[in-house]
């Protein structure tokens, strides 16, 4: 999948990524000629990366023709010092070129090093790669993702327990500041859903007895959830969510 087009970096090319590698140079652009990747420009830095970024990479992005940008940051890893990869594709390029330089992405990185890319941004217009665009990209990553709707029908599960809890506790002032201890049941019934043995529990608070008492640990799915949630009386509900998240396969446990 690496190399689907068959185009690889000219030895001119690789030597000029060996160089720049060593923190001499800002900013590369490579562009696919004769079916090979060619070195299109570079940028020597001259102040920070944040100070450099505008100037060096929004002068570069040609309104007709795709390209590959790497641009260097002032940080470190393992590797060396880490870079940013900026594709270039934008609307009025012609479609045989974005399907080019799409399928080439990979081949880039590869004859870069992938463990120099810190991160990856696409763009169809220069405001997507401009420095802004950059911070907006940034922050949309360190942003919760979106909410499932099997995750926003927990959420309101805990919503309402929480306004059932408020209820009980103000009717028992007594009870502020206490720990109530967990019943054998119940320790026994977290014990297995943390082996992953059961997926579900349900506890309930014992007020006479000031313990936490377990309701049952009936096989439960996401659709039972509200189901599982009595109109009446407070409870702790926990629960092993198998769900996927960007393509990997997870197992959280909600309460």
């Amino acid at each position: 999948m690496a190399h689907q087009t068959g185009i690889h970096a000219t030895p001119e090319l690789k030597d000029f990524f060996a160089k720049a590698r060593n923190g001499s140079v800002r900013l590369i652009k490579v562009v696919i000629e004769d079916e090979q990747l060619v070195l299109g420009a570079f940028r020597e830095p001259a102040q920070g990366w944040e100070q450099d970024y505008d100037a060096a990479v929004l002068p570069l992005l040609d309104e007709g023709q795709p390209c590959y940008i790497l641009y260097r940051l002032d940080s470190h890893n393992a590797q060396g010092f880490q870079w940013i990869f900026l594709a270039w594709s934008p609307d009025s390029s012609p479609v045989r070129l974005k399907m080019l330089y799409a399928a080439t992405r990979a081949t880039v990185k590869k004859e870069f090093g992938g463990g120099h890319i810190k991160d990856e941004l696409f763009g169809t217009v220069k405001d997507d790669l401009s420095f802004s665009g950059y911070q907006k990209h940034v922050s949309s990553c360190a942003a919760p993702a979106p909410l499932t709707m099997a995750e926003r029908e927990l959420q309101q599960i805990r919503i309402n327990e929480v306004k059932t809890e408020i209820s009980v506790e103000s009717k028992h002032q007594t009870l502020q500041g206490l720990a109530f201890p967990l019943q054998p049941e119940a320790q026994q019934a977290i014990l297995l859903l943390k082996q992953k043995k059961i997926n579900y529990i349900q506890l309930k608070l014992d007020l006479e007895r000031e313990t936490i008492e377990l309701v049952h640990t009936n096989p439960t799915e996401v659709a039972d959830l509200p189901k599982r949630v009595p109109q009446d009386s407070a409870r702790y509900h926990f629960f092993l969510y198998k769900h996927s998240h960007e393509g990997d396969y997870l197992e959280s446990v909600d309460g």
